[in-house]
């Protein structure tokens, strides 16, 4: 697990390199940003070409057509996202009662991996 960021994601090759790239949480609208262009060109020329992504919470947005999280709160993020490997809308949260600034909300979900 080698961590890495946009400067890296900008100028590496990823195809020798790397088995998967893993978007983590936090806040979408940053890592929209510091993708948009040759970023996202690049991840979706590797990913078409058989690499990897997964992408947890924003990790997820990101990777989507469209993020639609907490509509019409205080934590609305809705738009569009350049990097579009998912076809359609991401919708979060998941549960009611989410919040940044605490474990509110916060839950453990069963993963069942299909091959």
């Amino acid at each position: 697990v080698v961590p890495v960021g946009p400067e890296a994601l900008g100028g590496e090759q990823l195809e020798p390199k790397a088995a998967v790239l893993v978007m983590p949480g936090g806040r979408d609208m940053p890592y929209a940003e510091a993708m948009n262009g040759q970023i996202n060109a690049r991840i979706r020329a590797w990913v078409c070409k058989g690499g990897r992504y997964l992408g947890f919470c924003a990790g997820g947005y990101c990777g989507s057509a469209r993020c639609e999280f907490e509509p019409g709160t205080p934590m609305e993020v809705v738009g569009s996202r350049e990097l579009g490997l998912f076809p359609g809308t991401c919708v979060g949260g998941a549960y009611p009662g989410y919040s940044y600034r605490s474990m509110d909300g916060a839950r453990a979900v069963e993963a069942i991996v299909e091959r």
